[in-house]
């Protein structure tokens, strides 16, 4: 298992950005990640339009969500502001 980037337990509805927020460390710099609604209930193949339905589908995918977004991290895949944002899967 690579432990470059580390990912916290925790996870938010953004309702801004109608996004899960999560959290990853990389080499001590924080990087706020976040994916949609809709590429959870295509990972998860549900439909979940609540944040707790939301919240629900990305801990039934966490470990996969965390490895596509490591994946993004070591391609530095980051947008302007540091941030990942998962568009697909």
């Amino acid at each position: 298992m690579n432990q470059s980037v580390i990912f916290s337990d925790s996870c938010q509805w953004d309702a801004e950005r109608s996004a899960i927020h999560f959290v990853a460390q990389q080499q001590g710099m924080t990087i706020d990640c976040y994916i949609s609604l809709a590429v959870l209930q295509t990972l998860s193949g549900t439909e979940g339009g609540q944040p707790q339905q939301a919240i629900e589908l990305f801990e039934q995918c966490r470990f996969d969500i965390e490895d596509t977004a490591q994946e993004l991290i070591d391609q530095e895949a980051v947008d302007e502001q540091g941030c990942l944002v998962i568009n697909s899967i």
